[in-house]
């Protein structure tokens, strides 16, 4: 079952990244490393949405809009 996203306490994937249509590697890789972000740890665990939503850009509220439709099915 998944949690719902109500407090906005979730973990964006990399499902998520891919589902808002951006590539993995070099985008993303390029994206999280830019933020002092490992994209190998990001693949194994995620990262909290609080942590997207401080990136503070179009590219970050995607993803998470595609994560928050994800979880809510």
């Amino acid at each position: 079952m998944n949690a719902p996203t109500d407090s906005e306490d979730f973990t964006v994937i990399a499902k998520d990244v891919v589902a808002a249509g951006y590539c993995i590697n070099p985008g993303l890789k390029g994206y999280l490393e830019a933020r002092g972000f490992s994209l190998r740890d990001f693949i194994r665990n995620g990262l909290p949405a609080q942590t997207f939503r401080s990136f503070n850009d179009a590219h970050s509220d995607r993803v998470l809009t595609k994560a928050r439709e994800r979880l809510n099915g």
